[in-house]
């Protein structure tokens, strides 16, 4: 299903980070701008399914990671996580041990315009 990677360096280190999962390529173009949020989960499926790498935007870090060890991602698209595991910052890969979903948010282009107090 997903390529496998390298083994993660000794310098990794255990994390817990909230964010998002995407793919590789919508997160990493995103995130080249300087936005780090959440893509939409849609197209990210299609991504993944076409064999792109599966990905954690990390709100936190402000970075983006490969993700590895973690089968169902497409299960937690659209969805803001607190993600927990071994991080190689230099690789910028996580392997994934436990996800906690915080909230449903979707694609953004979805979400509600915030309306403005009067």
């Amino acid at each position: 299903m997903f390529a496998s990677f390298n083994s993660l360096s000794a310098a990794s280190t255990v994390k817990t980070w909230k964010g998002w999962f995407s793919d590789l390529s919508c997160a990493s173009g995103r995130a080249k701008s300087g936005v780090f949020t959440g893509t939409n989960p849609e197209c990210a499926k299609k991504c993944i399914e076409s064999g792109v790498a599966p990905a954690f935007v990390s709100e936190d870090a402000k970075a983006v990671f490969r993700v590895q060890g973690h089968l169902t991602v497409k299960d937690d698209l659209g969805y803001y996580v607190e993600v927990t595991g071994d991080v190689d910052m230099d690789a910028k890969i996580i392997n994934v041990h436990q996800v906690k979903r915080l909230e449903y948010q979707g694609a953004s282009c979805e979400r509600p315009k915030p309306t403005a107090k009067k």
